[in-house]
Order: structure tokens, then C-alpha cells, then sequence
């Protein structure tokens, strides 16, 4: 399934960049930040000479893209037609740039590049600054502000702080900016105590929401919490910022034992080892119904089990195992990547956008380079080490 991935996000590269998928379908022909430098990223994963290129011309065409204001499109499609969002802006598309930004130069090695890139990437971080509103060190998410855009997932996202606690580390190692530094070290603190809220915690002068710390301390939590806002915690599991938190190195051994024997309990009731973006769905008795239901631009698909709505997406999926790996925990990463494996050859590597969890069919667009990145991380994961070309010790 590595060869199919890698084959699938080379032909979707073109001179301006890495498309959304080889199809001609909707807007998928445009260069998006988000899956261009995922895909960028799953290409030097693979040590891939030609994604990796076309993650540069991809950079280049948002970097020729970027607004006044320092934000990063959302997707271009060319010197006239680009997005920097849909109905919300998009946070992580600009988060996103800075990361791929910062790997490209890791990677490339060539110090003439970082002049190239240097106003532009600072200018970026100065944005991803604003959108804290407050200076407390947490960036805050709009509604549909990342790539969960018809899903009700806002606040202090930790998707998004995740993102730019990578893209702070990178930018520290490459640009040297002891602004850069600083914002690293308490945005790492803030994240590391909130986002996991703990007794012997109470006391620290990073809490961001002292009565919502208090009342979300629970000795048998699993996972870290998605998102603080102003009326308290998101207890959801969110993959994407789980996986990004082990990513990251900032777990602890109880912390990971936490997750892991959650993962299991999901696999056992599923009877299925795949892990969904989002859990557990949303359903017409929630109060979060009315606002999931009118979310959306074209058509409603977050139905029960569906889309952002309890599906599994393997990009997510990838990314976690990535994760996991960093941690030993290979049998479990077998377990996801053997499960995926079987659904792809089922569907005939059609590399849907995500999987259903009633029925565990592939559903969505096809052929997109986002599902094939997530497949080149998860096979990748199973070697040892593999996660550290993503350059995220911290």
C-alpha cells in the first residue's frame, strides 16, 4: 500500500504544487496548504525526490499568495482565484506553511534558502500571534476554522496550539529568532498543563481557565481534551491532536497508557482496528446538533458516523501512529496499519477522504493525496525512528 500511496500524491504533482488529489474534481485541482504540505511532509517521510520538489513549488505558490496581513490561503488556484477561507478563515493553513517551510529547509540543508523564506515565515508567525486576541499564549479558533469546517470544534483547539508548538520548534532551529524561542517555551508549558488538566497542577501559573481546570480533573482521563473555550473543556477525543501531542514528546508514560488502553476499548467495540477523527459522534439529542446540522456550504454530511462527524480519516490515523511509535507501542500500530490495509485492497486503494463507522465502507472524494499521506505514515511508523525526520524533539 506504500508503493499505491506514493504513486498516488507523485501524480498529483504539478508546477505549481502538490493538488488535493489526480482527479479533476470540485476544487481539488487547486494547491491547498494543508494538503500540499502534509503531502510534502509524507514525501520526505519517504525520502521521495519528487513530492519533495513539488512541496517547494507548492510553498511557493502560497508564499507568492500571502496576504498583507501575513495569512497563508487556504488553497490557490492561481494568480488571481485564491482562498483564505471559506465562510471562517482557516487557522491551520498558516500554521501548516510554517511547518513545511521549516522541513523543506531541514531537509534541503541549504542555507540560502532561509533568506528566501525568512520575512515571510516571521510575518506568518507575527499573524498566528494576533489570533491569540488576549497575549495568553493560545491561539484561538473560530468555528470551521481548520480543517474540521463544517464540524463544531472552536476555542483554544488542540490541533491547532499543537500546530504551532511544531512550527515554533522548527522555526527556533532554522531562523534562530529568540522571539520565536520564547513564544516556543510558553506556549509548550501552556499547552502541557491545560490540555491534560491534573491535580498536582493547580497551582501552576500556566492554568488558562482556573474554574474549568478544576471541574475537568479527572484521575481517569484517557486522552487530552480537543478545545478550552470561555464555558469550560471539550472533552471529545480528537486524533489529530492526540497524535500530535505524542508527536510532540510532552506525553507521559501514564499519559500513554491512558490513550493506548482507550484505543483498545474503541477497537473492541468497533471490531474493527481503525480510529476515528472525531469520538463519539454527535447525535439529534445533543445540544450541539443545531449548530452541527447548519454548518455547511453545499450539503449536509455529518450525519452520525459520518464525515468529521465520528469518520475515520486516515490522514489522522497516520499521524497517530506516527506517534505511537514514539513511543514503542508497535503491536498496536501493526494492529491499525493491518486493519487499513485490508480495507484498502477492499476498495480496490481508491484512498477515500474517510471511512464510515457504522458500516466501515470508504466514503467521500477518492484519490486524495491527504488519505495517501496518512498511508505512507502509517506504514512508515512500523520502522523504528521513522519519526524523527519530522524533526518535533522537543
Amino acid at each position: 500500500m506504500l508503493k499505491e500511496a506514493i504513486n498516488l500524491i507523485q501524480s498529483s504533482c504539478t508546477d505549481r504544487g502538490i493538488t488535493a488529489s489526480a482527479v479533476a474534481q470540485d476544487n481539488y485541482q487547486r494547491i491547498w496548504s494543508r494538503d500540499a504540505v502534509v503531502a510534502g511532509i509524507a514525501g520526505i517521510m519517504a525520502d521521495n525526490a519528487k513530492i519533495i520538489s513539488s512541496l517547494k513549488d507548492s510553498l511557493i505558490t502560497l508564499k507568492n499568495a500571502q496576504s498583507e496581513l501575513g495569512i497563508i490561503p487556504s488553497n490557490v488556484k492561481n494568480d488571481i482565484v485564491r482562498s483564505y477561507g471559506g465562510i471562517a478563515g482557516r487557522v491551520d493553513a498558516t500554521l501548516w506553511y510554517i511547518i513545511g517551510v521549516s522541513l523543506l529547509i531541514l531537509n534541503e540543508k541549504e542555507s540560502s534558502d532561509v533568506k528566501f523564506w525568512k520575512e515571510s515565515v516571521e510575518q506568518a508567525h507575527k499573524t498566528v500571534s494576533h489570533w491569540e486576541y488576549n497575549g495568553k499564549h493560545l491561539v484561538y479558533t473560530p468555528t470551521s476554522g481548520n480543517w474540521a469546517d463544517e464540524y463544531p470544534v472552536r476555542g483554544h483547539t488542540l490541533y491547532d496550539n499543537m500546530l504551532r508548538l511544531w512550527g515554533l520548534w522548527l522555526s527556533s532551529l532554522v531562523f534562530q529568532n529568540d522571539e520565536i524561542i520564547y513564544k516556543f517555551s510558553e506556549v509548550r508549558e501552556k499547552i502541557r498543563v491545560n490540555f491534560w488538566p491534573k491535580k498536582d497542577q493547580q497551582e501552576s501559573r500556566y492554568i488558562y481557565h482556573p474554574r474549568a481546570f478544576e471541574e475537568s480533573i479527572d484521575p481517569k482521563r484517557k486522552f487530552w481534551c480537543s478545545s478550552i473555550g470561555p464555558e469550560g473543556f471539550n472533552n471529545q477525543f480528537d486524533c489529530a491532536g492526540n497524535a500530535l501531542m505524542l508527536l510532540s514528546g510532552l506525553a507521559t508514560v501514564d499519559q500513554v497508557s491512558a490513550l493506548v488502553k482507550y484505543l483498545k476499548e474503541l477497537f473492541f467495540d468497533f471490531k474493527h482496528s481503525l480510529v476515528p477523527a472525531f469520538w463519539p459522534p454527535i447525535f439529534p439529542d445533543s445540544h450541539l446538533w443545531y449548530e452541527l446540522e447548519r454548518n455547511y456550504s453545499y450539503a449536509f454530511k455529518n450525519h452520525p458516523y459520518q464525515f468529521h462527524n465520528g469518520g475515520i480519516w486516515p490522514v489522522w490515523m497516520g499521524l497517530l501512529c506516527l506517534g505511537l511509535s514514539k513511543y514503542g507501542q508497535v503491536d498496536l500500530i501493526q494492529q491499525i496499519h493491518q486493519a487499513y490495509s485490508e480495507h484498502l485492497k477492499q476498495h480496490e486503494y481508491a484512498f477515500h477522504e474517510y471511512i464510515r463507522t457504522d458500516s466501515f465502507v470508504g466514503a467521500g472524494k477518492e484519490q486524495l493525496v491527504y488519505s495517501a499521506s496518512g498511508t505512507i505514515f502509517m506504514s512508515l511508523a512500523m520502522q523504528t525512528k521513522a519519526f524523527q525526520k519530522l524533526n518535533f524533539e522537543i
